[in-house]
């Protein structure tokens, strides 16, 4: 099947066009570059996750969570059984960003699983290729169409504007391209499950889903701060980095900090993502292991905003249920979510959830 793409939505426009202009704000107040340059890659990734952060919870994020689940009552077919829709998930490319270069992959081999791909701005490029075929022969063939140079034979590219609504099945392979062009690209993806979506939270598709605490739109000043809060996060991890005592460790790294916060967490989850999924352009940094897993300590302990980091912590501790005493012992600011479906699953391996959901 190929993606459906709706042409243009004007409430996701006018939902789109507060993004932005969010995102020229946070910019503004934190010197955010223009281009991407291999010897600040480092700095431009800590700025690039703390814009991340900031613009998932934001305001605008509800409001395109209740657009995309009016268009989903009104394209989709409920024999597609999904139920659950994930909080919008920032892309930020700056012009020719080799970290941001993709590679073909598909999104989840589950059954009822759907990506909805909203871009932010008027792409200058082609955004997006997708694999000109899908059907059960090629899901099966998949690992070994990954590894071949077909899908970039046979794909096709498309064009994303501003006001546009992209939908394509989990199962389709795809890939985000380089950024050719001379403007940076900004989009947002959701995710549409059946089941509650493990490592993100989660609303119903079928409720309505109101502003909170969780979800605001700082001011410059208060940008500043936050970005000032989070760099010396990110100096204390370099400084307790080879504490092999993660209590003492976290809260020498959390001893000026005294609250949850969804944006720096969620922000400190990618940037451990990024370090350890493209290595080879932090080597100068002398970036060990360790900090990696610190920045995944410290993303659960002040809010838990991407479960993806409790997956990483449990496969390199490797004993569940250290790693959850750990946990308990530093649950300073009430914001793990021990008992919800999702942080249950990973850490037991058990892919069935309940509906005792993590929500937003």
């Amino acid at each position: 099947m190929s993606p459906i793409k709706i042409n243009h939505d004007q409430s996701v426009f006018n939902i789109v066009t507060d993004f932005q202009s969010y995102f020229e704000n946070i910019s503004q107040a934190i010197d955010f570059p223009n281009e991407w340059n291999r010897q600040t890659c480092f700095e431009i990734e800590i700025k690039k996750s703390f814009l991340r952060g900031l613009i998932r919870y934001s305001h605008s994020s509800i409001y395109l969570i209740r657009q995309i689940k009016k268009i989903y009552n009104q394209q989709f077919n409920k024999n597609d059984n999904l139920n659950w829709l994930s909080l919008p998930y920032p892309m930020i490319h700056l012009p020719k960003d080799q970290v941001e270069r993709g590679i073909y992959h598909y999104d989840e081999k589950k059954k009822n699983f759907y990506t909805c791909w909203i871009p932010l701005i008027d792409y200058e490029y082609n955004s997006l290729s997708f694999f000109k075929f899908q059907n059960k022969f090629v899901e099966l063939l998949s690992p070994i169409l990954l590894r071949s140079n077909l899908c970039e034979v046979a794909s096709s590219k498309i064009k994303a504007k501003k006001g546009n609504v992209f939908f394509w099945n989990g199962k389709h392979i795809h890939k985000g391209n380089l950024n050719i062009s001379n403007t940076t690209s900004m989009a947002v993806q959701l995710k549409l499950t059946k089941d509650v979506y493990v490592y993100e939270q989660s609303s119903s598709l079928q409720n309505k889903i109101d502003l909170n605490e969780n979800f605001m739109n700082f001011s410059k000043s208060e940008i500043q701060n936050l970005f000032d809060e989070y760099n010396k996060i990110i100096l204390e991890i370099k400084k307790n980095k080879d504490n092999k005592d993660y209590k003492k460790g976290i809260k020498n790294i959390l001893k000026d900090f005294n609250k949850k916060s969804l944006p720096i967490s969620f922000a400190l989850s990618l940037l451990s993502q990024r370090i350890i999924t493209h290595k080879k352009f932090f080597t100068d940094y002398y970036i060990t292991p360790s900090f990696t897993e610190f920045l995944d300590l410290v993303s659960i302990v002040i809010g838990s905003a991407n479960l993806i980091s409790l997956q990483r912590l449990k496969t390199k501790l490797n004993n569940s249920n250290e790693l959850e005493k750990l946990l308990k012992d530093l649950n300073i600011f009430s914001a793990i979510p021990f008992e919800t479906s999702q942080f249950t699953s990973i850490l037991s391996n058990n892919s069935i959830l309940s509906n005792n959901h993590f929500r937003a």
